[in-house]
């Protein structure tokens, strides 16, 4: 199983204010079984990630995880 986490950072934050940076992350994992529904630890993490996110102002851009030739986005599956 491999993850992969992409992180932005940008000094445009979304409020305006000129002294807070944009962070945001996207989280990707495998399964190597190919079949990527997501199991219900993945979901369970999601929401944590989701949670500690909102409280560091961190967003959770989306979490894919990835079969054969297939993805399933948690966030258009949990709809946060």
């Amino acid at each position: 199983m491999w993850c992969y986490i992409a992180i932005v950072i940008s000094h445009n934050h979304p409020s305006g204010d000129p002294t807070r940076c944009y962070i945001a992350i996207v989280i990707s994992h495998n399964h190597p079984s190919g079949d990527p529904t997501p199991s219900p630890e993945d979901v369970a993490v999601t929401r944590q990630l989701v949670e500690a996110g909102k409280v560091l102002d961190i967003e959770l851009v989306d979490h894919l995880v990835i079969g054969n030739h297939r993805f399933v986005s948690l966030k258009e599956r949990m709809r946060w």
